[in-house]
């Protein structure tokens, strides 16, 4: 991911970018096609503002939605079940309401 970051530093950077590039970058991650084209579309969505919440991006799903929910909402959404979300939600919202 760093290599991605240096190349095109701003989402306006990575929307621009060609799919040829990503998936050279994205490409020992595995499925370097789909990710590749995610990337790209996410990055247009997200630096134009059309987006409102990270689960209609593509690319993103229930994840990227409840890791928005915690970390920037301070939402406790139900059905987590990844171990860093929950962790995070024990050593974060212990005793907060």
């Amino acid at each position: 991911m760093g290599e991605i970051l240096r190349e095109y530093p701003s989402p306006e950077d990575l929307a621009s970018a060609t799919p040829l590039n990503i998936r050279l970058i994205v490409s020992p991650l595995g499925l370097s096609t789909s990710r590749g084209a995610h990337l790209i579309h996410m990055s247009a969505r997200f630096a134009y503002g059309e987006w409102e919440y990270p689960d209609k991006l593509p690319g993103c799903g229930p994840y990227a939605m409840q890791s928005y929910q915690i970390l920037f909402r301070r939402e406790i959404p139900a059905g987590v079940t990844d171990p860093a979300l929950l962790r995070y939600m024990n050593e974060n919202f212990i005793g907060e309401k």
